[in-house]
């Protein structure tokens, strides 16, 4: 499989929910075709293994391991942040401005709802050049997409993004999506601090983020992603996501905790698979702000 598992496991997660029913929490046409087959075999015997170290009690099929795993661990927060990211940009989406996928990974946005618009694909070098070859296997349009291969850590970054005709004076709307868990305080704050330089008053960012408490599954998620070499570096309360943003020039238009995001992303989608529901992380917010 390829460098980045934990991209892999959350586009694995979006094409499972896809292929496997007929209603979604968040519908992904496109996840499944950025892996290969093969992939997706071997993510789905890589679980079904793994189910006892999930969930020790469970008994039942291979195909009903698979489906719990899916269901309680690896889908609630990748779905639920991207309904969430969807409904932000239906609200403030516009042809003329510019979408900032940073820790874009396999994210597939940029190919639909976001397709022809001006969009910019932040991510590791090996990342961006994996994702262009898959791109390519999938036969899926990416002329619209601008490629920007950096470490989020560095102030490369940004002059990257301007080389590749990015404009401070268009309204923005940034996407950090699973990034912030993976970012030390310091470098968060730092990437905030650079996006408040470098985008117009009135653009828009999305994020979510680990809360102080932390629940059994997101215990479970930080060691998945630490056997993939990926460390969970920081957590937040909710007062000090709301400084951090306010001292950044950050206003939040919303703020979502479990309660919320329960109510929006997953009752009516529990209703009709009440056999086989979906819950969300009780650790995980979404916050939605727009630069003052």
């Amino acid at each position: 499989m390829g460098k980045n598992l934990t991209s892999l496991v959350s586009c694995f997660a979006r094409g499972y929910h896809y292929l496997n029913n007929d209603s979604w929490v968040f519908e992904d046409a496109l996840a499944h075709c950025l892996l290969t087959k093969q992939e997706y075999q071997e993510i789905s015997q890589s679980m079904i293994e793994g189910i006892h170290f999930f969930n020790p009690q469970f008994e039942g099929t291979k195909e009903e391991a698979l489906k719990w795993i899916v269901n309680h661990q690896l889908a609630p927060t990748v779905l639920a942040r991207s309904a969430f990211y969807q409904d932000c940009l239906k609200q403030k989406m516009e042809r003329e401005r510019q979408y900032l996928i940073f820790g874009s990974g396999l994210d597939s946005f940029a190919y639909s709802l976001l397709k022809g618009l001006n969009v910019f694909e932040i991510d590791r070098p090996d990342v961006i050049k994996d994702k262009l070859q898959r791109l390519k296997n999938a036969h899926i349009d990416y002329d619209h997409v601008h490629f920007i291969g950096c470490q989020l850590e560095d102030d490369d970054w940004i002059s990257q993004l301007y080389k590749n005709n990015y404009c401070q004076d268009v309204i923005s709307f940034s996407s950090l999506l699973g990034l912030c868990y993976y970012l030390s305080k310091d470098d968060f704050s730092k990437l905030l601090c650079i996006l408040n330089k470098n985008v117009k008053e009135g653009s828009y960012l999305v994020f979510d983020y680990p809360c102080d408490h932390q629940s059994r599954e997101s215990l479970k998620n930080k060691q998945l992603a630490s056997g993939a070499g990926d460390s969970m570096k920081a957590k937040y309360q909710h007062d000090e996501i709301e400084k951090l943003l306010l001292s950044h020039g950050f206003e939040i238009e919303k703020h979502l905790d479990y309660d919320v995001i329960t109510h929006l992303y997953f009752d009516e989608y529990n209703q009709c698979h009440y056999d086989s529901p979906i819950i969300p992380f009780q650790d995980i917010s979404y916050v939605f702000a727009r630069k003052r």
